[in-house]
């Protein structure tokens, strides 16, 4: 009846491959549609009406011809401003290789200073080995002017080489960006960082120029380099993983500007405050949201979702209670002194083993070179098979026994006040019963559903497709986090079981029904209203007030309802027998098993290297020769990349994956697993913001072009990513080649043009391609199968396009 219908019917009948189509044909009930093939929808309204704002949320909230042709053609750009950022800086050669160099020989220096620490700190604590207490002592000591060093360098290094920060712009590769890159080195890898929430890291950011109110809590370590562009009101609570860097990389030009929470503001968990925002005093900004640049949070408003729009949800949770400035001055003090006790005593027990070990060595080492490479072969061996596989059986003793004994100090629904007793009692639990490497080594297995168990969690069922739950789950308190049968989870399934206030905090349950779907980064709150047989979509707010939501999915961020599922997703797997179900999963927990022993190997392949590197030099050279233990220390550090780097070409036989449709049950995904698991390290990320990322990203599979700035954007399927010429990747941006809805994988190819900005904290889903100078902003999640037209921005989650610029930047010069 319209022209917007018209296009409409002919863009679906062109997807569908069908001559005719009915306006009042629901998408996903009478034509069988599902999420991958209504972004191809989308993708070809487009191309066909460019002035259409077509989006997935409106598809989904209009799901006939009819529907949907009304809500366009009422449909309003949001009124949020978009910024102009100008044609793309051009970096030269000379640019990109001289920061290149610069970064390299910086990474040296770093390397030799704590190198020559090293050394010297342990042979004055070799000295008192003949008294227990003097050698303490002398740990302690270290330790104290180790933490009192690396922070009192990283403030001097942020004054003295970039001064008074304010809004602007730098070239990237240039030597302002040099010298901003050596700041956030040093600044990421201060001690003080280990104190994120506590009084001390305030301190800190203070000392780095940020703005803190009295009684601010800071529980994110995402927060602006350059200090001067932060500034947080007294008693505003910035929670967990909220990320507000206050710079962003567009254009091969890094872009900084304000951010600033008011008194009594909050920013939720997984937060992102993009640059030039704010947060009123006693504003909120929900969990999971974003604000977008420009964007402000009025006073005593609530906002949630992204881009953030108002709303009525409470987010702050717990109540305040007096906490007097001595209770955080005293357990400041108790906090830094029991840190150096501890680190003091395992100082003096590794030097006290370490010289024992040494003086094993040296007894057997030759004149010669290769005399000395044979005699310190096998103890270094057995040093280091005893170090790494018994300190896995003490952790995994430990995930047991310390965060259940503190557990008893906790009871849910209490109110306590923050820097107190129970206070420490919950932080101990929490770093006590989270591990990384034990979610990795069980993770995507049958026994990742007993290793939690272990840890605490409350799991009901059993495991029926032996990939319950991925590689990557945290929990604030593992003994509250319940999760019901035939519930499965991608990957990076968050437990939030604490609820702050600048004062005092409360623990809660987190209750997840039965018979649930979660994909990726889903933050589940305590009290979050999902009950049973829910589909919840990547990167989904959940939902912590109104009806329990039950028999429907969710997506988005404020979440909205989609339907269940797929019927081609429930009609694959129903098209295998329980008892062939059975039978394969037997089969994949035997192939699981082996993935897990080549995990082992190859992280204890890296241990051994570093250790028999280092006890070589000494062997030959003395522990006492600075250069020759400094070279050692980067021969292995070049070492263990090379394994990782084999490891993970050969997890799927030095082949690239092809995009793919299987279920869990098939060996094609088993293989998949394989490479997920094997090809996980960290060795990689200190290579970010420099040329030796993308030089390692070529290394593992992929395809990337000239001058890419990769400033710590994951991938999950490295061989499925194509990256142009001059793009962006901004941290904790990232790139998912692959979905599992029920219990079946799906993968595809991302390309990435050139010139393209990948927004901080973004999402990239498979199949989708964003060309040439396209702009994906801070928190977007672009749904699988979008096509993102050049030079084109997108914003929000599900992402919508919100507009192009009239021309395209120039491409990377040669």
């Amino acid at each position: 009846a319209t022209a917007t219908e018209k296009v409409l019917c002919q863009a679906l009948g062109e997807t569908l491959g069908l001559d005719e189509v009915s306006v009042d044909g629901d998408f996903f009930y009478d034509y069988g549609g599902h999420s991958l093939l209504m972004a191809r929808f989308c993708a070809r309204v487009r191309s066909l009406a460019p002035s259409l704002e077509i989006a997935m949320r409106t598809v989904y909230a209009a799901p006939s011809v009819r529907q949907l042709a009304a809500a366009l053609d009422v449909v309003k750009a949001a009124e949020i401003p978009v910024a102009e950022y100008g044609p793309a800086h051009q970096p030269s050669a000379l640019a990109w290789y001289g920061c290149g160099a610069l970064q390299l020989a910086f990474y040296m220096a770093a390397g030799a200073t704590a190198v020559a620490f090293a050394q010297i700190s342990i042979e004055w604590q070799a000295a008192a080995l003949a008294s227990h207490l003097q050698l303490w002592a002398r740990g302690v000591a270290c330790v104290a002017a180790y933490f009192l060093g690396a922070n009192a360098l990283a403030v001097a290094a942020r004054w003295l080489l970039l001064g008074r920060g304010c809004p602007a712009t730098m070239p990237l590769w240039s030597m302002t960006y040099f010298r901003y890159w050596v700041v956030k080195q040093l600044t990421r890898s201060a001690p003080a960082n280990l104190f994120i929430g506590t009084p001390p890291y305030n301190v800190f950011l203070r000392a780095l120029g940020a703005q803190i109110g009295p009684g601010a809590i800071i529980a994110s370590r995402d927060v602006p380099v350059v200090g001067d562009l932060l500034r947080v009101g007294p008693g505003a609570v910035i929670a967990r993983r909220a990320i507000l860097l206050g710079v962003k990389a567009v254009g091969n030009r890094l872009h900084f500007g304000h951010i600033e929470i008011g008194a009594g503001g909050y920013a939720g968990d997984a937060s992102v405050l993009d640059i030039d925002t704010s947060i009123g005093d006693f504003g909120q900004l929900g969990h999971a949201s974003c604000l977008a640049s420009g964007q402000a949070v009025p006073a005593g408003k609530r906002y949630h979702g992204s881009p953030a729009q108002e709303t009525t949800t409470n987010f702050r949770m717990a109540d305040e209670i007096p906490c007097p400035r001595s209770r955080r001055v005293i357990s400041s003090l108790v906090s830094l002194t029991s840190a150096a006790l501890l680190a003091g005593a395992f100082e003096a027990a590794s030097v006290s083993f370490g010289a024992t070990v040494a003086n094993t060595e040296v007894a057997g080492a030759s004149s010669s070179f290769l005399g000395s490479a044979a005699a310190v072969l096998a103890p270094s061996l057995l040093v280091s098979l005893g170090l790494y596989f018994g300190t896995l059986a003490v952790g995994l003793l430990v995930v047991a026994v310390v965060p259940r004994l503190a557990n008893l100090a906790l009871k849910p629904g209490k109110l306590y006040r923050l820097y107190g007793f129970h206070h420490a009692m919950q932080r101990l639990v929490e770093n006590a019963s989270n591990s990384r490497m034990f979610n990795l080594l069980f993770g995507d297995s049958v026994f990742i559903d007993r290793y939690l168990r272990w840890v605490g969690w409350r799991i009901r069922g059993q495991c029926e497709t032996g990939s319950r739950f991925g590689t990557v789950q945290k929990h604030d308190n593992p003994f509250l986090c319940t999760v019901g049968s035939g519930t499965v989870a991608s990957d990076s399934l968050n437990f939030v079981n604490i609820s702050l206030s600048s004062s005092a905090f409360r623990l809660g349950e987190c209750r997840l029904g039965a018979n649930n779907y979660l994909g990726n980064d889903i933050w589940f709150l305590a009290g979050s209203r999902v009950g049973d047989n829910c589909l919840i979509g990547t990167k989904t707010m959940m939902p912590i007030d109104g009806p329990m939501r039950e028999n429907v999915g969710l997506l988005g961020s404020p979440a909205f309802e989609i339907p269940r599922s797929a019927a081609r997703d429930k009609a694959l797997i129903a098209a295998l027998s329980k008892a062939e179900r059975q039978k394969r999963l037997a089969a994949k927990t035997r192939h699981n098993l082996v993935t897990m022993a080549l995990l082992l190997v190859s992280h204890w392949s890296v241990e051994f290297v570093t250790i028999y590197a280092l006890a070589l030099t000494a062997a030959v050279w003395g522990s006492g020769n600075f250069l020759a233990m400094a070279a050692a220390s980067g021969a292995a550090l070049v070492a263990d990349l090379a394994i990782l780097t084999l490891v993970d070409r050969a997890s799927f036989g030095f082949r690239r994956m092809k995009p793919q449709i299987a279920t869990v049950y098939d060996p094609a995904f088993w293989a998949v697993e394989r490479y997920w698991k094997l090809s996980q390290n960290e060795l990689e990320t200190i290579f970010a913001g420099t040329p030796f990322s993308p030089f390692l990203l070529r290394l593992i599979g992929v395809k990337v072009g000239r001058r890419v700035f990769n400033d710590g954007c994951g991938m999950s399927e490295r061989t499925l990513v194509e990256i142009g010429d001059g793009a962006n990747l901004n941290a904790w941006g990232y790139l998912q080649s692959h979905s599992m809805e029920e219990g079946v994988f799906k993968s595809d190819i991302i390309r990435i043009g050139a010139g393209v900005s990948v927004g901080v904290g973004s999402l990239v889903l498979y199949g989708v391609e964003l060309r040439e100078g396209a702009i994906l902003d801070a928190d977007a999640f672009l749904m699988k199968g979008e096509v993102a037209p050049a030079c084109s921005r997108w914003r929000g989650n599900p992402a919508r396009m919100m507009g192009a610029r009239a021309t395209a930047p120039s491409r990377q010069a040669a």
